[in-house]
């Protein structure tokens, strides 16, 4: 027996549009309530895994070494439009960094004794670790 897709991808998933033959780098995605930070909002760091999924279509390497935003305004949960542009294709960089030595999510330490956090529908999916701040997500 299979599993579904898992919350995370389905959330994240983009569908490429275009209005031109040929057009490419444009997406459709729908940001959901289910990412929600402080102030009811959808969390940066979700938002941004959209903007990566639609960037991996695009990429002619499979993963970002390094990736960095700047939000202009909040995002509303709803349909969204991404936009790529590659702005620059160098030669391809290798770097190899080791695995830090986690512990497994079941022997962590729970930061939110009574579950999620009201309102805070992020909390739902997040399960954290030492207090040095490495963690599982889920």
């Amino acid at each position: 027996m299979s599993a579904g897709p898992h919350a995370y991808d389905v959330d994240t998933a983009v569908e490429a549009v275009a209005d031109r033959p040929g057009e490419t780098g444009r997406f459709a995605a729908v940001i959901t309530d289910r990412g929600n930070g402080l102030g009811g909002r959808p969390n940066g760091g979700y938002v941004l895994g959209v903007a990566l999924r639609a960037l991996a279509r695009v990429m002619p390497e499979p993963d970002p070494l390094a990736v960095s935003a700047f939000f202009l305004r909040p995002t509303l949960p709803g349909p969204a439009e991404v936009a790529t542009e590659m702005a620059r294709a160098g030669r391809r960089t290798v770097t190899l960094v080791e695995k830090p030595a986690l512990p497994p999510p079941e022997d962590c330490i729970g930061l939110l004794p009574r579950g999620a956090i009201p309102g805070l529908t992020i909390t739902e999916r997040v399960e954290e670790g030492r207090a040095s701040m490495e963690f599982w997500m889920r």
